[in-house]
């Protein structure tokens, strides 16, 4: 995996429930799992908005996001990227 940002967000998530995950990630770490597939659950996925306003406007602040991440890039209880 060579982008940093995504790297950073992998090592962050964490099992949560069944198959939902979570972390507490900056905009851009969500948007980087967004684009490889990841999913926001449905009572989250406002929250995709919220991230793309953020990133916009330079906040680094992290805030817990809870989520889905495709089957492909999980193997046991481990995560690849």
């Amino acid at each position: 995996m060579e982008n940093k940002v995504l790297k950073n967000a992998f090592n962050k998530i964490q099992h949560h429930y069944k198959k939902i995950y979570c972390a507490s990630l900056t905009a851009c770490e969500l948007l980087e799992l967004i684009k490889i597939g990841c999913w926001l659950i449905p009572t989250c996925a406002y929250k995709l908005e919220l991230a793309k306003d953020q990133k916009a406007k330079g906040d680094c602040n992290p805030r817990w996001y809870y989520f889905h991440i495709p089957k492909t890039l999980i193997i046991g209880d481990k995560k690849h990227g």
